[in-house]
């Protein structure tokens, strides 16, 4: 954390040359925001580089309050900031402290336990805003949200459609996605007669004029989470009976091995013959050993796969042991 630390106390100094920047300009305001957060004036910092996002946007401003969110320790607002300054950059933003930044963010959120839940929205773009967050922190959809363990009340907002509210509930350390489906507003056509006076005769007329009326009530939004296909596990476990059956090959090989091994010993037998049947018999117990060990492994590989498909932890551990007399093997995880 001190090595974080460091670089986020680094970021908020690096630019201290334009010190003498207009303050009405976005450069001057920003360099106003370096110098409140080098005094620990994390939140002031943060209005200013908002201002001069207002007057110049730039990708830059959005690294800057990520930073100094991170300084108070709201990894939630300090991670879609940063995420947006970089997807605003179209790669890594080219400010030395960046990496450093990022790494600190990332790694408290991980160590934190925070849930991560992609929002999706039907249409695309709409204006995410949660609750407890100042006003004009808004993301637009498709938005990856880190949120602390709970349930988190969100806005979802869309120009033509109708706007509403929902409640994600965030469990330590999983990943989902959810999909919000707005509403689009009712547009009604009425007629409205109007009387008007023609030029020529003086007479009155009565035309028609059609007036479009948008219906204001809000919709609520319908939220529903999207739900993973249960993983069979097939090519996991087939590729563990392939294993099993390689080892248990390795195991009669390993004992054929030991007897000739065994044979050589007797003076009434052919020394070097039953040496090399050794060494044959011995290459065939490595060989299907070995093939053992890697189709283990690549069911575990599959099993571990299909599990996180699932959005569950899982874990498997195959470990494979011969010497020149016995030979074992051992499973062992969570599923």
């Amino acid at each position: 954390m001190l090595v974080g630390g460091a670089a986020l106390c680094l970021c908020l100094s690096t630019r201290t040359a334009i010190a003498d920047t207009p303050a009405s300009t976005a450069s001057g305001v920003r360099a106003e925001g370096e110098a409140l957060g080098k005094k620990g004036l994390f939140v002031d910092a943060i209005e200013r580089f908002k201002k001069a996002e207002a007057l110049e946007p730039a990708a830059e401003n959005d690294c800057f309050v990520a930073i100094s969110y991170a300084r108070l320790k709201k990894w939630t607002q300090a991670k879609l900031f940063i995420e947006r300054c970089r997807s605003r950059t179209g790669g890594v933003p080219k400010l030395a402290w960046y990496g450093q930044a990022e790494s600190l963010i990332n790694n408290s959120l991980s160590k934190e336990g925070y849930a991560t839940i992609l929002l999706r929205s039907a249409p695309l773009g709409a204006r995410v805003h949660l609750d407890g967050t100042p006003e004009d922190e808004r993301f637009e959809t498709p938005i990856s949200l880190w949120l602390p363990a709970g349930s988190h009340a969100i806005t979802v907002e869309k120009d033509d459609f109708a706007s509403g509210h929902a409640e994600l509930l965030a469990v330590a350390q999983q990943r989902r996605t959810e999909e919000v489906v707005l509403q689009a507003l009712v547009v009604e056509h009425k007629e409205t007669p109007e009387t008007v006076e023609t030029p020529v005769t003086g007479e009155t007329a009565t035309t028609v004029e059609t007036a479009a009326l948008v219906e204001a009530s809000p919709v609520e939004i319908e939220s529903s989470e999207v739900t993973y296909p249960q993983a069979s596990h097939t090519a996991a476990w087939l590729s563990f009976a392939a294993g099993a059956s390689c080892l248990a090959g390795g195991m009669v090989a390993h004992g054929y091995a030991s007897s000739s091994r065994s044979r050589a010993q007797d003076p009434a037998n052919d020394y070097d013959a039953e040496i090399e049947s050794f060494k044959r018999r011995r290459l065939i117990t490595v060989s299907l050993y070995g093939a053992a060990g890697v189709l283990g492994g690549l069911g575990t590989y599959l099993l571990m796969r299909d599990s996180a498909s699932e959005g569950a932890q899982s874990g498997l551990s195959v470990d494979v042991s011969a010497d020149s007399t016995h030979a074992s093997v051992g499973l062992g995880g969570q599923f």
